[in-house]
C-alpha cells in the first residue's frame, strides 16, 4: 500500500512540510486517549490491531496492551507466516513481527497515545498482519507491509483497513483513505479540550457500500469490485486499468487510455492559449504547453512570480494516482508539486474547461466536480454524502486539493475514536431542523466548511434571528465569506462583548471564537476612497462602460464601448458608507441597476431611476493592480463583468460569479486624463546577418514589434540562424504614469526607453516574460532603441506595455514612430580610383541624420572593418596598401545605434603603370590526420595542415568538422587540436585565407571516433532488496545508476523490489533518482566534459573575466573581424581584464602546450 503526502494547497503544503520534517523536535508533551470501537459483524476477537510509526527518528511500534512504544527490531520476528512460491520473507525463515493484539485483549480497547508521526493503524480480520521489522535505526529500518500486487505476499487475502496519523505539539491529524482501496467502513472522530467534535467515515454497512458502488458506477470501474470479498480497489490497481509496469500485471488492460482523449484535448488546447485557475492561497497560476511540457508561473497571490513544471503530459494512471510526472520535483520543487496537485485534482474531477476562452477557471466548488466525463468514478463514488459523512473523504492521492479529504485535524486534541465498521450501525448525526443553507456570508458547525450551515446575508443577527436560520448559540466554527464583504462576531447577544473582524474564509476559528459566537453583523467591505467621476475601461478589452445608443430611457441596456469621451462613458461614485457606491451615468442621471433584483448569473446590467434599492448599488473592490476594481452587486455579490469575456463592440455587461475573472475587473479612468492617441506609424529596423549585429543586410519600418519568424528570418537576405535586428524610433504613452513594458523573445533582448535601459536579457533563451518600469508623460515622445539575437533554432521577437491606466497589449503602431536612417556617401577616393603600390590614401565620407545625430562612422574594406571616426569630418587614412582590388564602403551610426550604409566605391592599387596582376589563391593540404583513422572515445583529433601562397602571404588557416568551424591558426606549422572528442563521425577540412582575402578549401578526412566498453558503475553497488538503504544511499540496477532519495521518501527504498527495485520496480520513482548509465560515456557527455574543462566566468561580463584552466596556458581574444585584441599567459584560476574593450562577442583561443581550445565571450 502506497499513500501520497498531501502537498496541494500553499496552507496544507507548509502545514504537512513543518508536521513531518520539524517532527523530531515538537513531540507531543502529553499523551490523549485513543480508542477503538467495533461497530462492525465480526466479534472483537476477530479483530487484530497494530499501529507502526516513527518517535524520535526511531521506527516504533506500539505495544496495544501497555501503550507503550517500542523499537523495531528482528528480535520481534516470531510468528510463523504463511509461504507462498516458495517466499520466506526478509528474515529467510518465514518469521515475522508479533505487534498485532486481539481488540478483545487490549484493555478498555484503549490505549494512551504518546507522540508518533509517520503512523499508520492496521486493524485486520480473523488474522493478524504479517510485518517483517527491520531496526529501528541504523541501515535496515521500518517494516514491510502489505502489497495486493505481489503474490507471495504473506498477507494475501487477508482483509484489513488503515488509519494514517500524526500527533505531535502542533496537534493531531488523522484521515481514513481510500487511496489504494476499500475493504471495510471506517470512521474516526476528534474530540477538542474546548469540546468540538470532527468525524469522518462511510454511513453505510459493507454490503450496503458495495451494492451502491456496484449500481453507480459506469460499466468500466465495475471491474474495481471484488464480489467475493466486497472490497474496492482503486482503478489503476486492477488488471483492467493495468498499464503494464505492475510486475503482476504485465499486460496493458482494456482502460488503460481511458482519460487520454480528454489529456490529449487539454494539451492540445493549451498549447495555443493561457491555462489559467487559482489554487486558493497558492496563488493563481498561468502558462502554456510547450512541446509536450505545461509551464506554469504564479501571476498572484502565495507563490507570486514562481514557476511549476509537469514535464510531459500525463497517462491515466498518472493523472489518477498523482505519480509520475504529477509527482517530481524539477526545478522549484515546491511550486512543482503545488501545479501537479492541482492538475491532478482537475483532472480526476474533470474540471479543466475545454470551452473557448474559459479565462481564469475557478477549481474550488466541489458543486462541479465529477459533473461530466470521463472522471474517476471511484473517487467521486466516495464523496457521495450518503457513503461518506459529510461527502469527504481521501478518494485519491491529491483529494485534500481543496479540502475535500477526510485529513481532520486539532490544534488540541482531547480524545481520538476509531469506529471499525464506520457508522452503519451507529446513530448519525442528527440533522438540524432548519435545513442548511449558504450566503453572501456561510456559518459552519464544523470546522473545514462542514457541519451544518447558515446562509448570510448584509445585516443584523442577534441570537433569537440566528435560531431562526438554524445556527446555535457558541456554534460557530467556520466561515465563508464572499470578497467584498466582512463579518463581525460578538460573543454576547445583541452585539455585546468582545468582537472581532473576519473578512476573509476561515476555515477553523481559533480557540478564543471557535464555538463561542452569539451574535453578529454582516456588512460591505469596499475601497472608501474612490468617490468621484470615471470612465471605466474594462481590463481583458480596454473598451469602456456605455450606455448603448447614449439613450436617457429607464431600462436602458449597459453594453461596452470603444473609447470616445462621451458623458454616456462616464459614471459618477458617490460614497455611502462601508465601500458601497451609487453608480449613475453622467448623460442621463440614472443609476446603474441589476434586471429585476435578480441574483442568478447573466442577470443583465441595465440604466434605472434611482430608487436606493441593494441592486443599485455597488461595493467597489480593489484588484492586484492600483486603479482597478471590481463592482460586486450589494444584493447578490456578484461582479459585473463583460459576458463571455468578449473583446467586441457592444458586447453586453451583466453580473456573475466573482471567479477573479479580468473581465470582471475595471480601471477607473479620471475624466482629466483622456488617452493621448498618437499618429505613429511604427519602428525602423535594421536587421543584421550574425548575432552582434555584424553585417546590415536588410531595412524596413515595422508597424509593432510582435513577430513569430518559426525557423525562418525576417527577410531572405537575412541568415535563417545567427542574426540580430535592432529597432529604433519614438514611443508615445497614451497616459501619464508609470508603465511597465514586456519583451518576450527567442532569443536574446534589451530595450532602453528615453536612454534607459529597461529590459537587459543578453542571453540565449526563449519564451519568457521579462518587464522593467519607467515613469512616462502621456502624449510626449521618447527615443526607443530595441536590441535583438536569433542564435539557432525559433525565431521572433514581442514588445508590449502596461500601466494603471493602460491595459496590457502589444504597443500599437500608432504610438511608435520610425526613426529616419543616417545617410552617408563616400566623397574620396572617386569611384575606380587607382593608386600604385604600396599605396596611402585618405577615404572620407559625408554623413547626415535627420532628426538625430551622428555618433560614428564606420570604414570597411569588403566585409572587413578599416577603422572608424566618432566626428566631421569623417575620415580614414588607409597607408601601405598593396596591389589588388578594393570595395570600399561606409555605415554611419546615429545617436541610436541606428545605421546607414553607402554605396560601395571601387579602388585599384597597381605596380606601376601596369595593370593589376590577378591575385592567385592559397595552396593547402590537409597533412594529418589519414582519412579512416578511427580513435576510442575520449580522443585527441591532432589536425594538421601546409599551407603557402604563390604571391603574396598565408594570412590564416582555419580548421572544420564538416561545415562547422572548429578553430585557426595565424602561424605556420598550421595545427590545431580536437580534445576530448565524444563518439561520432567528424568530418575533417581546412581553409587557407590569403592576404588579400582568397580562399583555397582541401579535401575532407573521415574520422570516427567510438565508445570504449568501459563500465561506468564499476564501483557502485548492486541493489539489493531490503539492504538497509538511507538517503543518498547509491546503488547500480539494470545497467544504470540510482540515488536513494532524501526523507520521508527514503523509507520506500527498503521497501519490495517489486514496487521500489530501482528501474524495475512499479513505483521505483517514488524512492529513487536515475543518476545515468552504467555504459561507457556517451559522445554528449564528453562534449560536457570539454565544455567543462575550461571555465569563463561571469559570462557576458564588464570588467574582469575569471578563466579556470587546468595549468599555464596562452589565452588571447579576437574580435568578430578575426583581429587579436588581448593576449595574456594565464596561471590556473587566472583571470583577464577586458573593460577596455568595445561591447560585443570575441573568440577566446586557449593554448594549454597540449591542445587549443575556443570559448566565446561576449563584453557588455
Amino acid at each position: 500500500m502506497k499513500k501520497k503526502l498531501p502537498h496541494t494547497t500553499i496552507k496544507m503544503y507548509i502545514l504537512m512540510v513543518m508536521t513531518l520534517f520539524i517532527c523530531s523536535g515538537a513531540f507531543a508533551q502529553n499523551s490523549i486517549p485513543f480508542e477503538i470501537k467495533n461497530t462492525s459483524d465480526y466479534g472483537d476477537g476477530e479483530l487484530f490491531v497494530a499501529i507502526v510509526g516513527i518517535s524520535n527518528d526511531r521506527h516504533v511500534w506500539i505495544d496495544m496492551k501497555t501503550g507503550q512504544q517500542k523499537d523495531m527490531s528482528p528480535s520481534y520476528n516470531t510468528v510463523q507466516g504463511p509461504m507462498y512460491n516458495g517466499n520466506k520473507g526478509p528474515g529467510t525463515n518465514g518469521m515475522y513481527a508479533n505487534c498485532f493484539t486481539k481488540l478483545s485483549d487490549i484493555p478498555s480497547k484503549k490505549i494512551n497515545l504518546q507522540g508518533i508521526y509517520g503512523c499508520r493503524m492496521f486493524i485486520s480480520v480473523k488474522s493478524q498482519l504479517y510485518f517483517y521489522f527491520f531496526g529501528a535505526t541504523g541501515a535496515q529500518t521500518g517494516y514491510t507491509s502489505p502489497s495486493h500486487t505481489d503474490p507471495t505476499d504473506p498477507n494475501k487475502g487477508i482483509k484489513y483497513e488503515v488509519i494514517e496519523l500524526t500527533y505531535n505539539t502542533l496537534g493531531f491529524w488523522g484521515n481514513t483513505t481510500r487511496v489504494d482501496g476499500y475493504q471495510y467502513p471506517m470512521g474516526m472522530e476528534v474530540t477538542s479540550n474546548n469540546g468540538s467534535v470532527t468525524k469522518t467515515g462511510e454511513l453505510k454497512s459493507h454490503a450496503e457500500i458495495g451494492a451502491a458502488f456496484l449500481s453507480s458506477v459506469p460499466t468500466e470501474f465495475k471491474s474495481c469490485y471484488d464480489a467475493a470479498s466486497g472490497s474496492i480497489l482503486f482503478p489503476t490497481k486492477t488488471v483492467d486499468w493495468a498499464d503494464g509496469s505492475i510486475g503482476t500485471m504485465p499486460n496493458r488492460g482494456p482502460y488503460v487510455n481511458y482519460m487520454q482523449s480528454y489529456i490529449d484535448q487539454v494539451w492540445a488546447k493549451y498549447r495555443n492559449e493561457d491555462l489559467i485557475f487559482s489554487s486558493g492561497d497558492a496563488g493563481v497560476f498561468k502558462g502554456r504547453v510547450s512541446g509536450n511540457q505545461l509551464t506554469m508561473t504564479c501571476i498572484s497571490g502565495g507563490f507570486n512570480g514562481r514557476t511549476g513544471i509537469v514535464q510531459n503530459k500525463p497517462t491515466t494512471q498518472e493523472a489518477f494516482e498523482g505519480k509520475g510526472v504529477f509527482d517530481r520535483g524539477i526545478a522549484d520543487v515546491t511550486v512543482d508539486l503545488v501545479v501537479q496537485a492541482q492538475l491532478t485534482a482537475a483532472f480526476t474531477r474533470h474540471l479543466i474547461s475545454l470551452a473557448a476562452n474559459p479565462g481564469q477557471q475557478d477549481w474550488s466548488k466541489p458543486a462541479t466536480y465529477y459533473a461530466a466525463g470521463p472522471c474517476n468514478y471511484y473517487a467521486k463514488f466516495w464523496h457521495r454524502t450518503d457513503i461518506s459523512l459529510n461527502g469527504l473523504s481521501y478518494g485519491f492521492a491529491y483529494d485534500d486539493v481543496f479540502n475535500q479529504s477526510s485529513t481532520m485535524y486539532s490544534g488540541s486534541p482531547k480524545s481520538i475514536l476509531v469506529l471499525f465498521g464506520g457508522y452503519a450501525k451507529s446513530v448519525p448525526p442528527t440533522d438540524p431542523q432548519v435545513p442548511s443553507s449558504t450566503g453572501l456570508v456561510t456559518v459552519y458547525k464544523d470546522c473545514n466548511y462542514t457541519g451544518f450551515s447558515g446562509g448570510l446575508s448584509i445585516g443584523d443577527y442577534n441570537l433569537a434571528k440566528l435560531k431562526e436560520l438554524g445556527i446555535k448559540d457558541d456554534d460557530i466554527s467556520s466561515l465563508l465569506v464572499t470578497q467584498g464583504y466582512q463579518a463581525i462576531l460578538y460573543q454576547d447577544d445583541n452585539f455585546g462583548g468582545t468582537s472581532t473582524v473576519i473578512n476573509s474564509d476561515n476555515t477553523c476559528l481559533n480557540t478564543i471564537w471557535n464555538d463561542k459566537v452569539t451574535s453578529l453583523r454582516i456588512i460591505a467591505n469596499g475601497a472608501t476612497n474612490v468617490a468621484g467621476t470615471y470612465f471605466l475601461q474594462n481590463r481583458n478589452s480596454g473598451l469602456n462602460m456605455d450606455v448603448f445608443g447614449i439613450s436617457t430611457a429607464d431600462g436602458a441596456n449597459i453594453s461596452q464601448g470603444t473609447p470616445n469621451g462621451g458623458t454616456n462613458q462616464q459614471f459618477k461614485f458617490t460614497h455611502l458608507g462601508e465601500g458601497v457606491y451609487q453608480v449613475l451615468a453622467v448623460h442621463s442621471g440614472k443609476s446603474v441597476d441589476i434586471d429585476a433584483i435578480k441574483t442568478n448569473d447573466g442577470a443583465n446590467v441595465q440604466q434605472w431611476t434611482y430608487f436606493g434599492s441593494a441592486n443599485q448599488q455597488f461595493i467597489v473592490f480593489p484588484t492586484d493592480i492600483a486603479g482597478c476594481y471590481k463592482l460586486i452587486a450589494k444584493h447578490s455579490g456578484k461582479v459585473v463583468e463583460v459576458g463571455g469575456a468578449s473583446l467586441a463592440n457592444n458586447a453586453n455587461i451583466q453580473q456573475w460569479t466573482n471567479n477573479n475573472q479580468t473581465c470582471g475587473q475595471w480601471k477607473f479612468i479620471s475624466l482629466s486624463t483622456p488617452p493621448q492617441v498618437g499618429t505613429g506609424t511604427g519602428l525602423t529596423g535594421n536587421y543584421f546577418n550574425g548575432m552582434i549585429f555584424e553585417t546590415p543586410v536588410y531595412n524596413r519600418t515595422d508597424a509593432t514589434i510582435s513577430f513569430d519568424w518559426g525557423n525562418g528570418s525576417p527577410n531572405a537576405a537575412v541568415n535563417v540562424d545567427g542574426f540580430s535586428a535592432r529597432w529604433t524610433g519614438q514611443v508615445q504613452p497614451k497616459y501619464t504614469g508609470e508603465y511597465t513594458f514586456y519583451m518576450n523573445s527567442d532569443n536574446g533582448r534589451r530595450l532602453w526607453v528615453n536612454g534607459q535601459l529597461v529590459i537587459d536579457k543578453w542571453i540565449d533563451d526563449w519564451n519568457i516574460d521579462y518587464s522593467g518600469k519607467i515613469n512616462l508623460v502621456a502624449g510626449v515622445k521618447y527615443d526607443i532603441k530595441i536590441e535583438y539575437f536569433e542564435n539557432y533554432g525559433g525565431a521572433g521577437c514581442k514588445l508590449e506595455w502596461s500601466s494603471v491606466a493602460q491595459t496590457r497589449e502589444v504597443v500599437p503602431a500608432s504610438q511608435l514612430y520610425p526613426n529616419p536612417l543616417p545617410t552617408v556617401t563616400i566623397t574620396s577616393p572617386a569611384n575606380n580610383a587607382s593608386f600604385n603600390a604600396p599605396a596611402s590614401f585618405t577615404i572620407t565620407a559625408s554623413a547626415t541624420d535627420n532628426g538625430g545625430s551622428i555618433s560614428k562612422v564606420e570604414f570597411y574594406n569588403g566585409g572587413n572593418k578599416l577603422g572608424e571616426d566618432n566626428s566631421a569630418p569623417y575620415e580614414f587614412n588607409w597607408t601601405n596598401v598593396a596591389t589588388g582590388t578594393y570595395i570600399l564602403t561606409t555605415r554611419a551610426f546615429d545617436n541610436l545605434s541606428a545605421v546607414g550604409v553607402s554605396g560601395s566605391v571601387t579602388v585599384k592599387v597597381t605596380t606601376g603603370t601596369n595593370p593589376p596582376p590577378v591575385n592567385q589563391a592559397p595552396s593547402v593540404t590537409l597533412t594529418a590526420p589519414a582519412n579512416g583513422t578511427s580513435l576510442n572515445a575520449p580522443a585527441s583529433i591532432a589536425i594538421t595542415a601546409n599551407a603557402s601562397d604563390a604571391d603574396g602571404s598565408v594570412a590564416k588557416v582555419e580548421f572544420y568538422n564538416g561545415t562547422a568551424k572548429i578553430g585557426e591558426d595565424l602561424t605556420a606549422p598550421y595545427a590545431y587540436t580536437v580534445s576530448n572528442a565524444g563518439a561520432g563521425t567528424y568530418v575533417i577540412s581546412v581553409k587557407a585565407i590569403d592576404n588579400l582575402g582568397a580562399v583555397t578549401t582541401s579535401g575532407s578526412v573521415s574520422v570516427t571516433v567510438v565508445a570504449a566498453s568501459t563500465d561506468q558503475c564499476a564501483s557502485v553497488a548492486q541493489y539489493a532488496e531490503n539492504n538497509g538503504y538511507v538517503a543518498g544511499s547509491k546503488v547500480k540496477n539494470a545497467g544504470k545508476r540510482y540515488e536513494c532519495k532524501e526523507f520521508p521518501y527514503s523509507g520506500w527504498c527498503n521497501g519490495a523490489s517489486w514496487a521500489y527495485a530501482p528501474g524495475t520496480g512499479a513505483y521505483w520513482s517514488d524512492a529513487w533518482y536515475e543518476k545515468g548509465s552504467c555504459a561507457a560515456r556517451t559522445g554528449e557527455a564528453d562534449a560536457l566534459a570539454i565544455e567543462s574543462s575550461v571555465l569563463i566566468s561571469p559570462n557576458p561580463s564588464s570588467g574582469i573575466i575569471n578563466i579556470h584552466v587546468e595549468t599555464i596556458s596562452i589565452v588571447t581574444l579576437y574580435n568578430a573581424q578575426g583581429m587579436e585584441v588581448m593576449k595574456s599567459t594565464v596561471t590556473p584560476q587566472g583571470a583577464m581584464d577586458i573593460s577596455q574593450l568595445s561591447s560585443g562577442m570575441y573568440t577566446v583561443r586557449i593554448d594549454t602546450g597540449a591542445e587549443v581550445l575556443t570559448r566565446m565571450v561576449i563584453k557588455n
